[in-house]
């Protein structure tokens, strides 16, 4: 009986092992394999993991697969940014140039216009100088042109009273005449 139990047994597990055996090979991405089945592995390597990890590692996954998509969202709102940025710098940079060149310009136009005034000033000090001495000279040949206002106003009077005399003069003189002729 013993070896009655013996092939039983061993009768029993070479069926129950051929109808649990699961092989998972190298084309293979995932074996679901039950309590008590066998598997055997003709690749190079495998994992085996429980179903609850596998929900778990499942659901990490996703999550890693949300935070992949969220990265590369925020990774292309980076490099537009970036490009944006670059525009920026290369605006400001363009201005700076811009404004040095401008500032050089008026510099050199503060210069030239600081020069003109110089000389403006210059041409209007000579002028000054030469209006100076006009108005010296005016004043002397008014003054000059007063006496003589003066000195032909008193020849006027002079001229004034000697003709007046003449005629007086003469009208005595020729009622003195009428006098003595007619007398």
């Amino acid at each position: 009986m013993k070896t009655l139990a013996t092939y039983l047994i061993g009768y029993l597990l070479a069926i129950s092992s051929v109808a649990q055996q699961k092989a998972f090979h190298r084309k293979d991405t995932r074996l679901k394999v039950y309590y008590g089945d066998t598997v055997s592995i003709l690749t190079d390597s495998a994992y085996i993991v429980s179903s609850a990890q596998a929900l778990l590692l499942n659901e990490k996954l996703i999550a890693l697969q949300e935070a992949q998509r969220t990265n590369q969202s925020l990774y292309h709102a980076h490099e537009g940014l970036l490009h944006k940025v670059s525009e920026i710098e290369e605006e400001v940079a363009r201005l700076l140039t811009r404004l040095r060149t401008d500032q050089k310009v008026m510099e050199q136009n503060m210069v030239l216009l600081l020069s003109e005034l110089d000389q403006s000033i210059a041409i209007l000090q000579q002028s000054n100088v030469a209006l100076t001495q006009t108005n010296d000279q005016l004043a002397a040949q008014l003054s000059q042109l007063d006496q003589t206002v003066m000195h032909l106003r008193n020849e006027n009077r002079r001229l004034a009273w000697r003709h007046t005399r003449d005629k007086v003069v003469i009208g005595l003189a020729a009622f003195v005449l009428g006098l003595v002729v007619g007398g």
